[in-house]
């Protein structure tokens, strides 16, 4: 979910960049740029052997990481040297006009260096624009490396630099960003989604907590009444014997001078009875 969020967050980063950027120009990150591939000039082409070239086919709408060439003339110029048939490029084209195109990725088919100019002479084509028929290539670009009055300058000021990478992935996202319904749904959307389920399991775990007190509050008491009735009923335990004690002493006093009575009683009648006899026996 952390993941999904943060690429949306530098996908947002990537497109404000990029849209406030010159019409010509593409936004740059640590000496790399991305670019959108928006034709299928570079897509698989059984009339091309790309087997032994890294960057292969480029489908239409992918994402292309392009290594930015140097700056200043010396590094460029080595820079050039290390090129080779294969290697892609991604360039803006200068026409007779001297206008800009819209930038291009296209693949090496030539490189050729002139001693008399200092410089390297590259042309370039798309794998899709080559007939299957003729093997020839319909359309291609030619950059010299060297000062021309027909490209009024050098060719490293409309080089972007080289292919390095691609991803179908990225390019989805890029193209569909560049849309105004792709942003509602690939970003506010789905961040809207996570702000809300955030927001529901901070609410969660501040009841639970509140459960948890109430419930470990309610187990302190029951405790607390518990602890209170032993201790009842142990005061009760002591006071018992020598309150039965004294209950009992009055009863059994009584009951013994009952009895007392009693005999002294019957020994009464005993002496009456003998003396009557005795009386009735005399006469």
């Amino acid at each position: 979910m952390y993941a999904f969020l943060v690429l949306c967050l530098i996908s947002l980063i990537f497109t404000i960049s990029a849209s406030r950027k010159a019409e010509n120009e593409s936004p740059s990150f640590f000496g790399h740029k991305i670019l959108l591939v928006l034709t299928g000039s570079m897509e698989k082409n059984d009339a091309v052997d790309v087997s032994e070239y890294k960057i292969k086919d480029i489908p239409q709408y992918s994402a292309v990481i392009i290594q930015e060439r140097p700056d200043s003339a010396e590094e460029f110029t080595a820079w050039c040297e290390d090129l080779e048939v294969g290697d892609v490029l991604t360039f803006k084209y200068l026409r007779l006009t001297g206008n800009l195109q819209d930038s291009i990725t296209h693949r090496i088919i030539d490189k050729e260096y002139n001693e008399e100019k200092g410089g390297y002479r590259i042309e370039l084509a798309g794998d899709n624009n080559i007939s299957e028929v003729t093997e020839k290539y319909g359309d291609t670009q030619v950059l010299e490396t060297w000062n021309d009055e027909v490209y009024g300058g050098k060719t490293n000021e409309y080089i972007e630099g080289k292919v390095v990478g691609k991803s179908n992935v990225l390019g989805f996202l890029l193209y569909v960003m560049k849309q105004p319904v792709g942003i509602i749904c690939l970003i506010i959307i789905p961040c809207s989604v996570i702000i809300l389920l955030e927001v529901i399991h901070i609410i969660s775990s501040l009841n639970a907590e509140k459960i948890r007190k109430a419930r470990e509050a309610q187990q302190a008491q029951e405790d607390e009444i518990d602890r209170l009735r032993k201790e009842l009923a142990a005061l009760q335990g002591n006071a018992g014997p020598s309150e039965a004690s004294a209950s009992h002493s009055p009863e059994t006093t009584a009951e013994a001078t009952e009895a007392s009575t009693e005999n002294e009683e019957t020994q009464e009648t005993q002496e009456t009875q003998e003396t009557q006899e005795t009386q009735e026996t005399q006469e």
